[in-house]
C-alpha cells in the first residue's frame, strides 16, 4: 500500500490491495495530513485486522459496475449542458460500444489501446480522434480516481490541426461583389477585423459598440474567457464611410445589430 498524489485531481490517494479479494481498493483526500492517517489505519487494519477487508456475502452497489455505469457516473458528476452532453456522447460512442458492457475492474490497457486502433481505422480527421480519446482518457482518470480501477492510458497521437489558407484580397472582393448586403458586412468585419464568426463575437455587436468618431469597434469576448471581456477593434479609415452607410440604414429602420437579416 502507498499514498501518492494526483496532479490533475488535486487529492493524495491512499490505495491498497485487499487481501482477500486481491483487487486494488482507494480513497482519495484533499489533505495530505488526513491521507496519512488514513494510511496508517489500513496499514494497522492489514497487519492486525484482516478480517475487516473480508468482503460482505451481498455485493455492494459499486460492485462489478461495468464501464458504461462508470461513465454515466461521470456524466451526472460533470452536470454538462445540453449541448456538451451531446457532443460527449457522439465522442464516446465507438468507446462505449467496445468497453460499455465490460466490468470496470477487468479493462485493461489492451483493451484501450484496442479502441485507440479502431478509431485510427475510421475516416475522421485527426483532431476529431484526439478529442474523442482524450474524452475517453479522462473518463478513465475519473474511474481511477474513484477507485475503481487503476489504469494507464495509452499515448495520445497529436491531433495535426488542419491548416486553412485565408483567401486573398482579390478573392475577398470577388466574394464581396456578388454577396447579399447581410453577408458582406459579415466579409467586411470578419476579413479586415479580425471578429470571429458566429454567435460568440460577430453576432452579438449592435451598434452601440461603434464609434465612429474614435474609429472603434467594441468587440465582446465569449463568456469562457473571463479576463477579457471586451477588446477594442480598429476600423481601418478606408471602412468608416461604409460603416457610417450601414448605420444610417439600420438607423431608419430601427434595427440595433449589425448583422441583421430581414
Amino acid at each position: 500500500m502507498a499514498i501518492r498524489y494526483r496532479k490533475q485531481y488535486k487529492t493524495w490517494q491512499v490505495y491498497w490491495n485487499n487481501p482477500y479479494t486481491g483487487k486494488r481498493e482507494s480513497k482519495s483526500f484533499t489533505d495530505q495530513t488526513e491521507a496519512e492517517k488514513e494510511n496508517s489505519l489500513v496499514l494497522h487494519r492489514l497487519k492486525y485486522e484482516r478480517e475487516s477487508f473480508r468482503p460482505v456475502d451481498e455485493p455492494t452497489e459499486n460492485d462489478n459496475l461495468t464501464f458504461e455505469q462508470v461513465y454515466l457516473e461521470y456524466l451526472k458528476e460533470k452536470q454538462f449542458d445540453k449541448r456538451d452532453l451531446a457532443s460527449h456522447l457522439g465522442h464516446m460512442k465507438q468507446a462505449l460500444e467496445l468497453l460499455g458492457a465490460k466490468p470496470i475492474s477487468d479493462v485493461t490497457f489492451d483493451d484501450l489501446e484496442a479502441v485507440k486502433t479502431a478509431l485510427a481505422k475510421h475516416d475522421i480527421a485527426p483532431a476529431t480522434r484526439h478529442t474523442r480519446l482524450s474524452r475517453l482518457r479522462t473518463v478513465v482518470y475519473f474511474a481511477n480516481a474513484k477507485g475503481y480501477c487503476d489504469l494507464k492510458f495509452p499515448k495520445i497521437p497529436g491531433p495535426r490541426y488542419q491548416t486553412f489558407v485565408p483567401p486573398s484580397p482579390q478573392e475577398i472582393e470577388a466574394i464581396f461583389s456578388v454577396a447579399s448586403p447581410a453577408i458582406q458586412r459579415v466579409v467586411v468585419i470578419g476579413a479586415y477585423m479580425g471578429v470571429r464568426i458566429g454567435q460568440c463575437e460577430l453576432l452579438q455587436l449592435t451598434w452601440s459598440d461603434v464609434d465612429l468618431d474614435r474609429g472603434i469597434l467594441r468587440v465582446h469576448g465569449s463568456k469562457k474567457n473571463q479576463n477579457a471581456m471586451t477588446r477594442e477593434v480598429p476600423i481601418r479609415e478606408s471602412l468608416v464611410p461604409l460603416f457610417k452607410e450601414w448605420y444610417e440604414a439600420d438607423k431608419q429602420r430601427g434595427i440595433e445589430f449589425i448583422i441583421n437579416y430581414r
